[in-house]
């Protein structure tokens, strides 16, 4: 009951867990083995919680407990650091659950934290088996249908599975979004982005999705001008504008993007997007929608996503291949390197 006296609606729904517990002892692929065989036998997959005493996981058990995430099982990977945390919030503040309010929520901040890996969005997408991947990816989209402002903690098992329809899971699955953007404002944007297309709000998703495009290439140009003086001399000093060719050529010269299929794609998608601003034709939206989706998060992922040519994910950690490269100063430098603090005065 509520504070203006109305019942909640009731749910019998459950999340269970289970959990094997060590002290300073490690774990080996047989443990995991056969807690993951044990919820094998469930019909609703449990979360599998493994604890440690140590402050962190070794090499070896995190390449064992990354290789059960990505098959699907959900993963709650605990360490001293959160099973005896004096600010919980401050250990998870580098994920999208800085306050863990559910289950769910505790899952993805310690797989992030402790295992160096970010399975929100894309690892229902990359399960074998095809039945698990629909079950995984409801309970997904079920969460899409949550408001974000309502003050209410309300889980998967709260919202009716006749609410998300197959052609929904159908449009999750064939979208992938960037795992993080080094800009912040490009978070909201890629889930405003996914949320509209797996509601089927085409007009909106590619709305979006060009707004996305234009404001990443603005902001790539613009930041990475000063990189390469003397270049694109028509373009030096300017701010946003609408011209996509120019800023495209320019980073083209400056060697961020390739002239491959993938920039000839973004080439037409300005035709798409003024298509759709001006008076078009909208027989094709859907499709349309789709390319338009795929261009921009591919855009991101080349440049301000963490992008394979730049980084390397190893060891539970990220590593730059090249420091001096205008791309890592410009965006990530400032993020991620810290300088060391001024010696103490004596």
């Amino acid at each position: 009951m509520n504070r203006a006296g109305q019942m909640r609606p009731f749910s019998s729904s459950y999340e269970f867990v289970l959990g094997e517990a060590k002290n300073f002892f490690d774990y080996d692929a047989h443990a995991i083995d056969r807690l993951m065989a044990l919820a094998d036998r469930f019909g609703q997959k449990p979360y599998l919680a493994v604890a440690t005493l140590k402050d962190a996981f070794t090499d070896a058990e995190k390449e064992i407990l990354r290789a059960a995430s990505k098959k699907g099982y959900r993963m709650i990977p605990l360490t001293r650091l959160e099973l005896d945390p004096y600010d919980l919030h401050k250990r998870f503040a580098g994920t999208r659950h800085k306050y863990a309010v559910s289950l769910r929520d505790l899952s993805e901040a310690c797989v992030a934290v402790n295992l160096g890996i970010n399975f929100t969005r894309n690892s229902v997408r990359h399960i074998p088996d095809p039945d698990l991947k629909r079950a995984m990816a409801r309970s997904h989209v079920k969460l899409f249908l949550s408001p974000g402002d309502s003050g209410q903690i309300i889980s998967e098992g709260a919202v009716p599975d006749y609410l998300v329809t197959d052609s929904m899971i159908d449009r999750y699955l064939v979208i992938e979004p960037p795992q993080a953007a080094v800009v912040p404002e490009f978070d909201p944007i890629i889930n405003e982005i996914e949320r509209a297309y797996v509601f089927g709000l085409f007009f909106s998703a590619l709305s979006a999705a060009s707004v996305a495009t234009e404001r990443t290439l603005n902001l790539l140009r613009i930041t990475l001008h000063p990189f390469h003086p003397g270049t694109a001399t028509e373009l030096e000093g300017l701010g946003p504008i609408e011209n996509w060719k120019k800023n495209i050529d320019a980073l083209v010269d400056w060697g961020y993007l390739q002239e491959d299929e993938f920039t000839t794609a973004l080439r037409k998608q300005y035709r798409v997007r003024s298509k759709y601003l001006h008076n078009g034709p909208l027989d094709e939206l859907a499709a349309d929608t789709l390319t338009s989706i795929n261009v921009a998060y591919e855009l991101l992922k080349k440049t301000l996503a963490f992008p394979d040519s730049l980084f390397s994910f190893a060891n539970g950690g990220i590593n730059c291949k090249d420091p001096s490269h205008p791309l890592f100063i410009a965006f990530y430098k400032p993020i991620i390197v810290t300088d060391p603090p001024p010696p103490a005065a004596t």
